[in-house]
């Protein structure tokens, strides 16, 4: 393999990193997305629960 097909498989490779960058970050904010959506549906829930142990007690 000469040198300029060295180089060549370099920068294919970079650019496939680069291409994949932006996926994975779309990834990683979605999977935070719904990882607040279910804290928040669990923080109001502990919200609910607690009203009601209040009205028990």
């Amino acid at each position: 393999m000469d040198r300029s097909a060295a180089f060549r498989c370099v920068h294919t490779v970079i650019g496939a990193f680069v291409a994949a960058a932006p996926l994975v970050l779309a990834l990683v904010v979605l999977v935070l997305r719904m990882l607040i959506a279910q804290a928040v549906a669990r923080d109001n829930q502990a919200a609910r629960t607690q009203a009601e142990l209040e009205e028990v007690i």
